[in-house]
């Protein structure tokens, strides 16, 4: 079964392999990527093509921690959805426990836990998972993944947090102080695990919804579709609903919030126009699942959080409902 990874995960990688002296367009093509866009907030690309990509950039261009390097071009915004479940928790923990529980919606292909103790720090596992056949790029993206989660931190607990620790199973012929710009920290390798330890007092912190740089970053997702003046209303409803989905909560409250609009005028206005907003959704969510059906092997547990179902039994039922069979019948050839 074929594993994806949103597209976003690409930003900043010609950046990077150009400051590297290296050809980013070459290396994309060598793994059938020059087409992806990195920057569609719905757009999936091979989570194995991704792993080979980053295992042959770091050998090529000689640089240990290009996974690291590359989470220094993104922001929590590439997480697509996962970004606004992030920013309406309460405390820094609970967005990571959000962000957790919903990653599969980013990747199936890396998976984050957080284990609280009674004392001392609390640690935020990471555990990346390998295609079968595939033995590479493994140490790149555990980096990758811790570094942008340091980034992210920075952003929902504040510019001055840093984990008590870093740790990483694999080994480096890099100094360690190389990581420190990264991870807040010098890593310590060769450990049990991949984790950064946190100390209890950044998770309780409460999200830092006013901070400047985390709203430009919510900003890029979804204010493009606001303020885009060839977007007339039914088309900017769309088009939120379709990042909005993936997050559980795309309902009308939440669109006519993003547009700055009371929920009765949106609607009213939609009415004018001979569109009505739960009709919408169902008619883009019955396109989302079947492109998700037809063209992925995605688990069907994952097809129905992308598609905004609270459990897998109720895409069973508006499978049947749309097309007149189950999941499974619709995926088979």
């Amino acid at each position: 079964m074929s594993i994806l990874i949103r597209s976003t995960v690409l930003e900043g990688f010609r950046d990077l392999v150009a400051e590297l002296r290296g050809d980013g367009d070459a290396l994309l093509k060598r793994f059938g990527l020059d087409r992806a866009d990195a920057h569609s907030p719905t757009a999936l690309i091979s989570y194995e093509a991704l792993l080979r990509l980053l295992d042959v950039s770091s050998r090529t261009l000689r640089c240990p921690n290009f996974g690291a390097r590359l989470a220094r071009f993104q922001s929590l915004d590439k997480l697509g959805p996962l970004a606004l479940l992030a920013i309406n928790c309460r405390t820094v923990e609970a967005a990571i426990v959000s962000v957790g529980a919903h990653l599969h919606t980013y990747t199936p292909g890396v998976k984050m836990d957080l284990a609280r103790s009674a004392r001392g720090a609390a640690c935020l596992s990471f555990e990346v998972d390998m295609p079968p056949g595939c033995t590479v790029g493994r140490q790149q993206m555990v980096e990758f993944s811790l570094a942008f989660a340091v980034r992210g931190l920075h952003l929902l607990a504040g510019e001055s947090f840093r984990p008590d620790a870093a740790l990483l199973r694999h080994e480096t012929t890099l100094p360690v102080s190389a990581y420190r710009v990264d991870f807040g920290v010098a890593p310590q390798f060769a450990q049990e695990l991949d984790a950064l330890l946190i100390a209890p007092r950044w998770l309780r912190q409460p999200v830092r919804l006013a901070d400047e740089r985390l709203r430009r970053a919510i900003d890029d997702y979804l204010e493009p579709l606001i303020q885009g003046e060839r977007l007339v209303l039914d088309q900017q409803v769309e088009q939120l609903i379709i990042r909005l989905l993936p997050t559980g909560r795309c309902n009308l409250e939440t669109v006519a919030s993003q547009l700055s609009m009371h929920p009765r005028s949106l609607q009213r206005k939609l009415e004018q126009d001979g569109v009505y907003f739960v009709e919408m959704v169902d008619r883009l969510r019955r396109e989302r699942v079947r492109e998700l059906l037809t063209g992925t092997h995605i688990p069907l547990s994952h097809v129905a959080g992308l598609a905004g179902f609270s459990e897998q039994s109720s895409l069973t039922r508006s499978c049947r409902r749309w097309f007149g069979v189950t999941p499974l019948k619709l995926r088979q050839p």
